[in-house]
């Protein structure tokens, strides 16, 4: 099974990795979409390995798509965050991911700005 991303959008002025790395890290920890809370464990660990000044928060929603009939489709999808964080420094990234089953689902990573006591 491989994912791939369809949409994007990032919301930041600063990112702890480059959006090319988090987009990698992404499909290739997403390629089985079979065990979605190991995908996200692994993710997690990767994105803790490239920035120890950063805690990450992600979420993984999970979108299926009902055929109705041969024009029309159903699939409702809702994901809120909410955050407490300084717009300069974290923020989010939101992604949809299609497998080769053709069932969506919608990542968020979230990154959040430790300050150091000096």
């Amino acid at each position: 099974m491989s994912a791939k991303i369809i949409n994007e959008q990032i919301h930041t002025e600063e990112i702890p990795i480059s959006i090319d790395k988090l987009r990698s890290l992404i499909t290739e920890n997403f390629k089985n979409t079979q065990d979605v809370q190991g995908s996200i464990s692994t993710l997690i660990n990767e994105l803790n390995n490239a920035s120890s000044l950063h805690k990450y928060i992600v979420t993984c929603t999970s979108i299926k798509q009902e055929k109705v009939n041969n024009n029309t489709e159903n699939f409702t999808i809702s994901n809120k965050i909410g955050t407490s964080w300084d717009k300069n420094k974290d923020g989010l990234f939101n992604c949809k991911i299609k497998d080769t089953n053709g069932d969506l689902f919608l990542i968020t990573v979230v990154w959040i700005t430790i300050m150091q006591n000096h």
